[in-house]
């Protein structure tokens, strides 16, 4: 995935956040207490608190972060100056990546996109729609019923049966990028 491999270290951190299931508000607030390394999960602390599994390559990306990293306390996303990122910079980090991928309609790739893109793999294996939210958080009823009336198998599977990465990200795992 081009997008990936031209992003920057913290470019590429929110993408893999926003296509395991954090929201752009849910990521620029993300702090290292959310994550357990241990038990592999991020305890998003959104409107509709949930816990996500942490899996390649996100997990070895934030690991190395937190192995970098002079204080694991806080927040773990930072801009420049050394506060914490806002939604407009976690956007821009897209935005910007999506335009150094030289991708054909860099302006089209925007954190939502890749959040479509996630959700749409789930609801493509059959998730239920009661299992969206624990998994995604809110999703805008309208929103939803698109995305299943475009995506959704006549089979519906139980969480357990879902896989929440996507298989290119597996390969970049794979490929050493997590």
């Amino acid at each position: 995935m081009a997008l990936l491999t031209a992003a920057t270290d913290d470019a590429r951190l929110v993408m893999l956040a926003l296509l395991s299931g954090l929201n752009t508000e849910e990521i620029a607030a993300l702090c290292w207490d959310q994550i357990d390394f241990t038990e592999h999960v991020i305890r998003a602390a959104d409107s509709n608190p949930r816990i996500l599994l942490l899996e390649e390559p996100l997990r070895g990306l934030l690991d190395a972060r937190r192995q970098h990293s002079p204080t694991i306390s806080g927040t773990v996303f930072h801009n420049i100056g050394g506060s914490r990122l806002s939604i407009e910079e976690v956007e821009q980090l897209v935005k910007y990546a999506a335009h150094d991928a030289a991708l054909d309609r860099p302006q089209e790739v925007a954190p939502g996109t890749l959040r479509y893109t996630w959700l749409s793999f789930l609801l493509r294996q059959g998730i239920r729609a009661a299992d969206v939210s624990r998994v995604a958080g809110y999703v805008p009823q309208n929103d939803l019923v698109t995305y299943m009336a475009l995506h959704s198998p006549r089979t519906r599977q139980p969480l357990d049966r879902i896989d929440r990465v996507l298989p290119v990200l597996r390969r970049l795992a794979c490929d050493g990028l997590g």
